[in-house]
């Protein structure tokens, strides 16, 4: 049965790789979160 979900990095040898990425990710997802907000207030949906 082959894999359908595989590792991209691999915190046991790639541990500070693996770090970055999930900061970089945390970051992302908090800036998506901001901007949506900034775009849903200037359209007037947020009251």
């Amino acid at each position: 049965m082959p894999v359908l979900a595989q590792q991209l990095i691999d915190a046991s040898h790639d541990g500070d790789l693996a770090f970055m990425a999930f900061a970089f990710m945390c970051f992302v997802f908090v800036g998506l979160l901001f901007a949506i907000d900034k775009v849903r207030r200037r359209s007037g949906g947020g009251r």
